[in-house]
């Protein structure tokens, strides 16, 4: 179970880096299209992809954190 949810975090740990950066080329990119709203990417997709990353991550920590306790 520890070793599932070792790889559970490993993996959302690399999914918020590359949405991050996806992120971030967005915005960059919105910025120079500041007057054509029609190119621009909306951001809200990731901003609360990356939300349930850290929420989701948070969790299974959490829980790792009670079974490391329950098996002491």
């Amino acid at each position: 179970m520890l070793n599932v949810i070792d790889e559970m975090i490993a993996k959302w740990e690399t999914e918020t880096k590359i949405h991050k950066k996806i992120l971030s080329y967005k915005k960059k990119h919105n910025d120079v299209c500041q007057r054509r709203e029609e190119f621009k990417f909306d951001l809200e997709f990731q901003e609360d992809f990356l939300t349930f990353l850290k929420e989701a991550t948070t969790a299974i920590k959490k829980l790792k954190t009670k079974i490391n306790q329950r098996n002491s």
